[in-house]
C-alpha cells in the first residue's frame, strides 16, 4: 500500500512539473502532443485520428543529410484572430502544427529542430532565431480577410526554398494557391529582421468557415506536408 502511495504521489509532482516556460524546444525527446493541461496531465489524443502518411514503422529509415542543418520553426502567437468557427483561434492551431512538425522531422531525419512552443513574443522569437544562428527559419500562419488558398512570403533569395515549401503543402490543399509574395516590397517584420534563410507560409484564410474546418481537421497532415516540403529542399541543395 505505501509503494502504490508513493507512486501515486510521484505521478502528481510529475504533472505540476510540466514547465511551459521553455522558450525554445532543442530537446532530443519527441513531443507526444501539444495538448497537455499543467492543471491535469491529460493528453488531446485527437489529432492521432487525423489522415496522415507518417510511418509508424519503427525500421522505416532515417534521411540522413550530409551536414546537421538547424531549423527554427516560429507558429504564430496571434490568439485574438479567432477562427470563423469561433471555436478556436490562429495561435492554438498553428501551434498544433508546429509540435507535429517537430515530431515528424525529428521522427525522421538528422536535423536540429529549434521551436518557439511558449508562445513567446514575435520579438523574442525572432531574436532567439538569430541568437542560434539557424541555417533555416519557417514561421507558420493562417490568413485572413476573405481570400482563398495558401501564400508564401520570403525575399527574393529564398524564392526556391519557399516555392519547394509552398509546392509540398498545396498537395493536400484543395484550394488555390496564390504563390509567393515579396516580403521586403511588402514589409513584414519577420521577413525583414530573421538572418537566415527564411519564409513565412499562409496556409488558409480562416474567416472563411470552410478552410478553417480544414485547418482544424487536418493539423498533423498539414504538419507532415510542411516538413516534407521542407525536407525536399534540403535534399536538392544538400546533393550540389
Amino acid at each position: 500500500m505505501k509503494k502504490i502511495i508513493f507512486g501515486l504521489a510521484i505521478l502528481l509532482v510529475g504533472c505540476k512539473n510540466i514547465n511551459n516556460d521553455d522558450s525554445i524546444f532543442n530537446s532530443e525527446e519527441v513531443i507526444i502532443d501539444s495538448s497537455i493541461s499543467e492543471d491535469n496531465c491529460v493528453v488531446d489524443e485527437s489529432s492521432e485520428n487525423q489522415n496522415s502518411n507518417v510511418s509508424t514503422d519503427e525500421e522505416a529509415e532515417l534521411i540522413v543529410f550530409s551536414k546537421e542543418y538547424s531549423i527554427y520553426i516560429n507558429p504564430s502567437v496571434q490568439k485574438h484572430n479567432i477562427y470563423a468557427t469561433n471555436t478556436s483561434n490562429e495561435a492554438i492551431e498553428m501551434n498544433k502544427i508546429a509540435v507535429e512538425m517537430v515530431n515528424y522531422l525529428k521522427l525522421n531525419t538528422n536535423l536540429i529542430i529549434n521551436a518557439n512552443l511558449s508562445n513567446q513574443e514575435l520579438s523574442k522569437s525572432i531574436a532567439e532565431s538569430n541568437n542560434l544562428q539557424v541555417d533555416y527559419h519557417l514561421a507558420i500562419h493562417s490568413n485572413a480577410g476573405g481570400g482563398k488558398g495558401s501564400e508564401i512570403w520570403t525575399r527574393n533569395s529564398y524564392n526556391n526554398y519557399a516555392q519547394t515549401i509552398l509546392n509540398s503543402l498545396n498537395e493536400i490543399l484543395p484550394y488555390p494557391t496564390r504563390g509567393i509574395k515579396d516580403g521586403i516590397a511588402n514589409p513584414l517584420y519577420e521577413i525583414k529582421n530573421v538572418k537566415a534563410t527564411v519564409a513565412l507560409v499562409e496556409i488558409l484564410f480562416h474567416d472563411d468557415i470552410h478552410q478553417a474546418n480544414f485547418i482544424i481537421d487536418n493539423t498533423k497532415l498539414i504538419a507532415e506536408y510542411l516538413a516534407l516540403g521542407m525536407i525536399n529542399y534540403l535534399q536538392t541543395i544538400d546533393n550540389k
